[in-house]
């Protein structure tokens, strides 16, 4: 039987107050940062999204993290920690807890080497840990923190989230109104080989009526490798089960589809799930694949499993990307 209140909930004239009172606090809460206004002496690029879940940022940080790494300059990525057990401040370390430190900076760091720093004040970790001396600073998820400047904003929308998504929470997903476009100097479409030609075009028409100075680049996902949970590079299996708690399930099925893995079985978990034994047990015993940011929470629970394997993905971004990145990084 299907509960009274969740009817109430599910009705569109419920749904439209809910988005207006969470329009009215969005606003009180960017009133209330915009009082603590900083700048910092180093450059600041912010990866972020409208869209409430898997857009593709972190991996996008991940992406500009390794790039400008290797172009020589040292690298500081700031996290809020969303879902992490500890509060306050704290540089990552080597074999860091992803259930103490949250699971997207573990992955930051175990990927790309560079220190990450968590905290919901990250203006105070910056301060905390001011000897690294950062070149330039990457702010991951940062579009809502609204405390810091930052000299480029990047925004990453997941092209193949349906037009009903694009309405304010709990409607839709958006964490803010579509107008946010204009604070952004930056749009990456992420996942454009899984979209329709014709309503990427659509989408660019969309955010440039908004924005019109907006720079607009499409993302293709790429897979740079396949690891098992000890970091050494394996071939993909032909046939295997899955398992991952992300924000979008189903761009995984789909990158698992494309990269021809038949699937005997899946298992799917909310977004940042914490995973226990249980949840690994019952499979058959054939190769399992999950997600990059899954992987550094299953090393804890996998015990003598030892055929957990992820695919670590990238973007392909056209040049004039990251020469834009490297003058903001640089010149800022």
């Amino acid at each position: 039987m299907v509960s009274r209140s969740w009817l109430i909930f599910d009705n569109p004239f419920f749904q439209s107050i809910s988005s207006r009172l969470y329009f009215g606090l969005y606003l009180l809460d960017r009133f209330y940062h915009s009082l603590r206004y900083r700048k910092v002496n180093r450059p600041v690029i912010s990866i972020g999204n409208l869209h409430a879940g898997g857009t593709g940022k972190t991996t996008l940080t991940a992406e500009i993290g390794e790039y400008l790494t290797k172009k020589g300059l040292n690298i500081v990525i700031l996290s809020r920690g969303y879902k992490a057990g500890l509060r306050g401040n704290h540089k990552l370390e080597p074999g860091a807890d992803p259930d103490q430190y949250g699971d997207e900076p573990v992955m930051l760091a175990e990927r790309t080497g560079i220190p990450v720093l968590i905290g919901k004040n990250r203006l105070a970790g910056l301060k905390r840990y001011r000897q690294l001396k950062p070149d330039c600073l990457l702010l991951d998820d940062g579009f809502q923190y609204y405390r810091l400047h930052r000299d480029l904003d990047i925004l990453t929308i997941d092209s193949t989230s349906p037009m009903e998504s694009y309405q304010l929470l709990p409607t839709g997903l958006l964490r803010e109104p579509l107008t946010a476009f204009r604070r952004a100097r930056v749009a990456v479409l992420t996942r454009c080989e899984l979209a329709d030609p014709a309503w990427l075009i659509y989408l660019e028409g969309l955010i440039r009526g908004i924005s019109p100075g907006i720079r607009i680049f499409r993302a293709c996902t790429a897979v740079r490798c396949w690891k098992n949970l000890n970091s050494e590079t394996v071939q993909p299996p032909a046939e295997a089960e899955s398992i991952c708690g992300i924000g979008n399930p189903e761009s995984f099925d789909r990158l698992l589809s494309g990269s021809g893995i038949k699937l005997a079985g899946k298992r799917v978990f909310p977004d940042h799930h914490k995973y226990s034994k249980a949840d690994l047990s019952g499979l058959s015993g054939q190769t399992i694949v999950t997600t990059e940011k899954d992987a550094v929470k299953l090393k804890k629970i996998a015990g003598s499993i030892s055929n957990i394997i992820y695919p670590q993905i990238g973007f392909d971004l056209p040049a004039e990307f990251y020469e834009l990145i490297m003058v903001t990084a640089c010149c800022s």
